[in-house]
């Protein structure tokens, strides 16, 4: 709320002039040209420091010598805090303007700024929550403009809901893309897509060059070695050593050939093996034995069994002739113990002896069937205890001759072992990666270090050749690296570059999507806002809702009884008039601006039937939002008025102004 102005050497008032203001409806009238506007500019350049399209020089007042203005302003912001700003300036030779102090006080104490932007940029955000331009399009109203916020130009009111900033950011995103784009005259797009093509080709040709720089050092070395082994003494006594190392490996192998032919007539793998058959056929030696003594022992019990039989069986047949002998002469008793004997019965025992005879003679037979196949058995046996002790004995032989060939073995191999670990060193003080078992180490070494004196010639001079080469090389190489580095850098900064242009893209994209809808959510809630207020303002319920296009912020309502929305600036002028102040005070809410209003000759247009309407429903926004400030030339409403000033022009031609308090 503006509490007090003072003005000095500002337009018509040319004296110090202090104006207070109160809350409700400030009235200020007075004839044409009197200085009323004058005082509603010294408000807004006391709040900004600047009016719209007005040079600070033609400012200053023209009356008298003066040639310095100073505007005072006290008023309590928006944050509730008492502020109070002061622009002091004048004119210099050739009519510019200078301005010399500037001040701005908080509660009382001084915020120590010295320019006019620090005090624009503090009152905008803190104190009045409106900018400059918001201000000038809301919160003042010129003479004969209420109506036009019915039908605003865009680009104001762009700036009245902060549309503006959005969109300048989207401009300077997009224009910032566009500087992004190129590189040095050229799109950044392309220039990725190349280096990217051009850089890996860069890395491979760099790769051959390492390599050939590497494969050029490798070389430059063996030759250097190569010559410097070729002519050490150590050469000689390597390869004298390789062929005493060769003539005991081939002793060696002598006895491993031998030792292995000696196995293999025993078909054994290893001495081991040789010892666990020769076990083996002890073994079976003694096991045969005890098999053929079992068989001769049975054959021999079978042999005295047949001899039993046989015997038993021809004496039986002796008796039983006997017995034939004494039937056939009638002798009738026993030749043995010289008892009579029947002659039945003498046939008898005679049959009787006979038959057992036989059947003893029937059981030689598969005695001697089983004899003869103990003989058979018993020679097999004998045959095969000849062949395994012949083995045996062969076995015996054998390992007594492995064993001597293996303890020379092992003291050729001693002294191989001995040999390498010679020729090991030798190698090792001639540089040479070489196993010194290998086999095929003479010709090798031969091939890498043996030189003729032609070839150790060729040798240095192929040196020098590969030294320069390698020089070369490595310049060239240093030279690729610089330049795929360079190259590696600028892609990286296209890269970046390419990044923020496709951000800045995407930030463009987002801020088109939330202009609109910032735009529209903020008219939707402006729209709504200012049909309460309006239905505040009357008990007049016409309107059931209130719509701002957000095309081109023009403004529509829609009427009770009509199936469309009509525009706004086609209804009655009362209803125009009320309209206008409700959205000018919505648009106020929605910000966070001020909320006051100033309103220089509203009634400029307005048919005198509807004046006193119009004062009426402008006194009633006066007690709804605090403070509104009323410049009018009728001298109508009065009686709604709070505080009334009078402006005149007196008799110097400077303004002055005249207060009554209510």
């Amino acid at each position: 709320m503006i509490k007090e102005l003072m003005l000095t050497g500002f337009q018509g008032f040319s004296h110090p002039t202090k104006i207070r203001f109160t809350e409700g409806l400030n009235l200020i009238t007075g004839r044409n040209n009197a200085g009323k506007t004058s005082i509603l500019e010294g408000i807004i350049y006391g709040l900004y420091g600047k009016l719209p399209d007005i040079h600070d020089s033609l400012l200053v007042s023209r009356l008298g010598p003066r040639t310095s203005m100073t505007v005072r302003l006290k008023f309590r912001g928006v944050d509730g805090r008492l502020y109070e700003t002061e622009f002091t300036g004048r004119l210099r030779k050739g009519g510019r303007f200078r301005t010399e102090r500037v001040m701005l006080l908080v509660e009382g104490k001084p915020l120590g700024v010295s320019k006019k932007e620090e005090v624009r940029r503090i009152i905008s955000r803190e104190a009045m929550g409106l900018g400059f331009k918001r201000f000038m399009n809301v919160a003042y109203v010129r003479q004969g403009r209420l109506t036009e916020i019915l039908s605003p130009k865009r680009e104001d009111m762009d700036a009245v809901l902060g549309i503006n900033v959005l969109r300048e950011l989207a401009k300077q995103l997009d224009e910032a893309g566009k500087i992004l784009s190129k590189w040095e005259g050229r799109d950044v797009e392309t220039l990725v897509e190349r280096l990217e093509e051009e850089i890996p080709v860069k890395k491979e040709n760099l790769k051959l060059l390492e390599e050939k720089v590497e494969r050029l050092k490798r070389e430059v070395k063996e030759l250097q070695e190569r010559i410097r082994k070729a002519e050490s003494p150590e050469l000689e006594k390597l390869l004298s050593l390789i062929k005493r190392r060769d003539d005991l490996g081939n002793k060696v192998k002598e006895k491993e050939t031998a030792v292995k032919t000696l196995l293999d007539n025993v078909e054994a793998k290893s001495l081991e093996q040789l010892r666990k058959i020769s076990a083996q056929l002890e073994e079976q030696v003694k096991v045969l034995s005890k098999s053929l003594e079992d068989l001769e022992d049975r054959r021999d019990a079978i042999r005295e069994q047949v001899s039993k039989f046989k015997a038993k069986a021809e004496q039986l047949r002796e008796e039983a002739e006997r017995h034939r002998e004494l039937l056939k002469k009638g002798i009738a008793e026993c030749p043995t113990c010289g008892q009579m004997i029947k002659p039945d019965l003498i046939k008898r025992l005679s049959t009787e002896k006979l038959r057992r005879a036989e059947e003893l003679e029937k059981e030689v037979k598969p005695l001697e069937e089983e004899l003869n196949e103990l003989e058979s058995a018993i020679t097999k046996k004998e045959e095969e205890l000849r062949d395994l002790d012949l083995k045996r004995e062969n076995a015996v032989k054998t390992i007594h001759k492995v064993e001597k060939h293996l303890k020379e073995i092992k003291k050729l191999s001693q002294s191989l072992e001995n040999l390498k670990l010679r020729i090991k060193e030798l190698l090792a003080s001639l540089e040479l990666e070489l196993d010194p078992s290998d086999e095929d180490l003479y010709a090798k070494v031969e091939s890498r270090l043996v030189m003729s004196p032609e070839d150790l010639k060729r040798a240095k001079q192929e040196l020098e050749r590969k030294k320069e080469d390698l020089k070369n090389s490595e310049m060239n190489r240093r030279r690729a690296i610089e330049e795929l580095e360079t190259l590696r850098k600028k892609l990286e900064r296209l890269r970046v570059r390419k990044r923020a242009l496709a951000l800045a893209s995407q930030l463009v994209n987002r801020l088109e999507n939330a202009i609109e809808q910032v735009r529209e959510g903020c008219l939707r809630r402006v729209a709504l806002r200012a049909k309460r207020l309006f239905d505040s303002f009357t008990d007049q319920r016409v309107y059931t809702k209130f719509h701002i296009d957000p095309d081109n912020y023009r403004v529509y309502v829609h009427q009770r009884g009509l199936s469309e929305m009509i525009p706004a600036d086609r209804v009655g002028g009362g209803h125009q008039t009320l309209i206008s102040l409700a959205l000018r005070l919505a648009i106020l809410e929605e910000t966070g601006g001020s909320r006051f209003l100033i309103l220089d000759e509203p009634t400029y247009g307005v048919d005198s039937q509807n004046l006193p309407q119009l004062v009426e429903s402008i006194a009633k926004v006066a007690e709804k939002i605090g403070q509104v400030i009323l410049v009018t030339h009728h001298g109508l409403g009065e009686e709604y008025a709070n505080n009334i000033l009078e402006v005149s022009i007196g008799e110097d031609g400077a303004s002055i102004v005249s207060q009554r308090w209510k």
